[in-house]
């Protein structure tokens, strides 16, 4: 009798800690499409950017470690308060047809981004028309063009892309890890900021959510901010390396960073639906944003 008291408290225990964790591999053949309807509320300095997209996750390929998975993103309806009539023709550019063709393990988890000179292209091309354009001459002055494409060149290297595509927040980036309460990890946003990531399980496992914050101490916040002084204003950075230790200290510059990620996932191991609510902050530029993908 005791004995069997016992085994039904380890079996008890051992049920408990399982409904603690979960691991994500959703089920994946060749042919297998699925897409994601996408809304998106994004304010900038107070001013609103409202978008609509569809992201199509294509598996393409079975290989012999994997799968390829192409994902096409069309963006639909663009609104914004902001008074700069060029900037829903932007957004278009940038996001029309945008095709990232991924490389993943049996488990679906990312391990290769492959075409990263198409994205890079596609970039320069857009970035090449701004400046070309009529409205954005005077930017040429601001922000040089060559400024700019360093930076490009920087983002679409193999090691940042990859790094991305496996912190943001997508129906691709849990694929392969093994998730329980309370799990931490470093992750890190669009803008390239350190995140300290914590995961919640609830609803047996089924919805996972990932609450994200700054961790970067005083020293690498101002590494962040002179690379980002050099890249963009080169002939300003003598002057604000000099100046950033002190505005730091006194707090009159700062930067903070927020992420809330709520994943709904599917008896298939698919995401069913992603909400990201996120903010960040530098030198008093605040953005927010609000993005829903639900699947079809």
């Amino acid at each position: 009798m005791k004995r069997a008291t016992i085994l039904s408290l380890l079996l008890l225990m051992a049920t408990s800690i399982m409904a603690q964790s979960v691991k994500i591999v959703p089920k994946m053949k060749k042919g297998d499409v699925k897409t994601y309807v996408g809304t998106g509320e994004t304010s900038v300095q107070g001013q609103m950017v409202r978008t609509s997209h569809d992201d199509v996750y294509t598996v393409t390929d079975k290989t012999k470690n994997g799968f390829v998975v192409q994902v096409e993103s069309n963006l639909g309806n663009t609104k914004t308060d902001i008074n700069f009539s060029n900037l829903t023709q932007v957004l278009e550019k940038v996001f029309a047809n945008q095709i990232v063709i991924y490389d993943t393990n049996k488990e679906g988890k990312i391990v290769n981004v492959r075409n990263l000179e198409e994205q890079k292209k596609h970039a320069v091309d857009v970035i090449d028309e701004i400046f070309n354009s009529a409205q954005m001459q005077q930017m040429n002055v601001v922000l040089p063009r060559e400024n700019i494409m360093k930076m490009v060149e920087e983002k679409f290297s193999s090691e940042n892309m990859l790094k991305m595509a496996l912190s943001i927040p997508s129906p691709l980036n849990l694929n392969g890890k093994t998730i329980s309460e309370g799990m931490e990890e470093e992750s890190f946003n669009m803008q390239g900021l350190k995140l300290k990531t914590i995961y919640h399980l609830s609803n047996g496992g089924k919805t996972i959510i990932a609450d994200s914050n700054l961790d970067m101490n005083v020293q690498e916040i101002k590494e962040y901010l002179v690379k980002q002084v050099k890249q963009l204003m080169p002939s300003l950075a003598s002057m604000f390396e000099g100046q950033i230790d002190q505005a730091l200290q006194r707090g009159t510059v700062k930067v903070s960073a927020r992420q809330k990620a709520t994943y709904e996932i599917g008896d298939d191991g698919w995401v069913r639906q992603l909400t990201v609510d996120s903010e960040s902050a530098q030198t008093g530029q605040v953005n927010k944003s609000i993005v829903v993908l639900t699947l079809k």
